[in-house]
C-alpha cells in the first residue's frame, strides 16, 4: 500500500478515536455532550417474547393516525447500494487499518494486520431521504440497536469525525435520542463502541433534507452486522388516525418466504377496521405506510409463522412495527412520533 494512503487512513482513523475520546470527556459535564434532553439518552427496548404491544418511544404518550383502504405497496424509500432490498449497508470487505492495527513489513513499510472477526468489513452504501417529515429544521437522525453489539455512528464528513449518538454508545436492546446531522450531505459509519478503529457498515453517501427523519436500524442477519435506513414520518393526516408500517429484519425461519399482514380489528377498543400491508419478505422488508382508525388491533401473519399478536395505536401519532427474532418473538411497537421528538 502506498504511504500516501496510509498516512490519509491514519489521519482519518486517530480523528475518529480523538472525537470518541473528547466526547467521553465531555460526557462527564452537566448535560452530556449535546445536553440535557440531547442524543446522550438512550430508550430501552422492553420487547415482550410473544406479546409485541412494545413501544420504544422516548416518552409513554403515542398516537398514530391514518386512514387504511387497501393494501400497501412494497416502497422504502432512499436510493441504497446494499446488498439487501431497502436503504441497507450490510458487511463485507477488507477495512481500512487502524493506527494501532498496523505493522512494518520487511521492506520498512507499514500494511495493514487485521485480526479474524466475524464483524470485520464494510460495505459502502448510498442514502438519500428527501422528504421534510419533522418538526426539527436540521435532519435527525435515531438508531434502534436489535444486535448484540454496543454501536455508535460518526459523521466522517467533516473533521474531526463527529460522534452522533452517545459516548458510551448504543447498547443492544435500545433506541437513541434523534441525533442532528451538521449537514444535508454526508457520510457515516457505523461502529463497534468498544473498537471505534474499525467501521462495521459504510454510508459513503448520506444526504438528508432539512426537517427529515431517518432511522437506521441495526440488526445481525447470517452472523453479519446488516443496517437498514428508512426515510421516517411523524405526523398524520388527522388526530383521528395513525399511521403504521412494518419492518422484517429477520428470515422468519423462511428466507424465501413472502406474506401479508393483516391488523385486524380487536380488543378492549377496536379500531373498527381491517388493514392489510405488504407483501412483506427479508428481500422486500419494509411495508409502505399506511393510516389507519386509532384503537386496538391484532397483528397477525398470513404465513401463521407466529400467533396474533396485540398492539395499540393512538391517534396523531406514526407507528413502525418490527418483525424480530427467529420466530419474531420480538416485535417491536415504536413509536415514530414521540421518539423523534427533540
Amino acid at each position: 500500500m502506498k504511504m500516501p494512503m496510509i498516512n490519509k487512513i491514519i489521519k482519518a482513523m486517530t480523528l475518529r478515536s480523538l472525537a470518541l475520546a473528547c466526547a467521553l470527556l465531555l460526557a462527564g459535564c452537566d448535560g452530556g455532550i449535546f445536553g440535557t434532553g440531547g442524543p446522550d439518552e438512550i430508550v430501552p427496548i422492553e420487547s415482550v417474547a410473544g406479546a409485541p404491544t412494545t413501544d420504544m418511544s422516548v416518552a409513554p404518550e403515542q398516537t398514530p393516525t391514518e386512514s387504511v383502504d387497501g393494501n400497501t405497496g412494497g416502497d422504502t424509500g432512499g436510493d441504497d447500494v446494499g446488498t439487501t432490498a431497502g436503504d441497507t449497508a450490510t458487511t463485507g470487505g477488507d477495512l481500512p487499518p487502524t493506527e494501532g492495527d498496523m505493522q512494518t513489513d520487511a521492506g520498512g513499510q507499514n500494511s495493514p494486520a487485521l485480526e479474524s472477526n466475524q464483524f470485520i468489513g464494510t460495505d459502502t452504501g448510498r442514502f438519500t431521504n428527501n422528504s421534510a417529515s419533522g418538526n426539527n429544521t436540521a435532519p435527525l437522525l435515531t438508531l434502534v440497536n436489535t444486535s448484540s453489539l454496543n454501536l455508535n455512528a460518526f459523521d466522517t464528513s467533516v473533521e474531526p469525525e463527529l460522534v452522533l449518538f452517545n459516548a458510551a454508545g448504543i447498547a443492544p436492546g435500545t433506541q437513541s435520542a434523534p441525533a442532528e446531522l451538521t449537514s444535508n450531505e454526508s457520510s457515516l459509519i457505523i461502529v463497534d463502541n468498544n473498537n471505534v478503529g474499525q467501521a462495521l457498515v459504510t454510508y459513503d453517501t448520506f444526504n438528508a433534507a432539512n426537517a427529515s427523519v431517518t432511522t437506521l436500524f441495526a440488526f445481525q442477519l447470517n452472523g453479519q452486522l446488516t443496517v437498514l435506513a428508512l426515510d421516517t414520518e411523524t405526523t398524520t393526516s388527522d388526530p383521528m388516525l395513525a399511521k403504521v408500517r412494518i419492518v422484517q429484519i429477520n428470515d422468519l425461519r423462511d428466507a424465501s418466504a413472502s406474506a401479508q399482514m393483516q391488523l385486524q380489528s380487536a380488543g378492549a377498543n377496536p379500531g373498527g377496521q381491517n388493514a392489510t400491508l405488504g407483501p412483506l419478505s427479508l428481500n422486500s422488508p419494509i411495508t409502505a405506510y399506511i393510516e389507519i382508525a386509532a384503537g386496538d388491533y391484532e397483528l397477525a401473519d398470513s404465513e401463521n409463522r407466529f400467533p396474533n399478536t396485540a398492539v395499540s395505536f393512538k391517534g396523531a401519532n406514526v407507528y413502525t412495527i418490527v418483525l424480530s427474532g427467529i420466530r419474531a418473538e420480538n416485535i417491536l411497537v415504536l413509536n415514530d412520533t414521540v421518539s423523534n421528538n427533540q
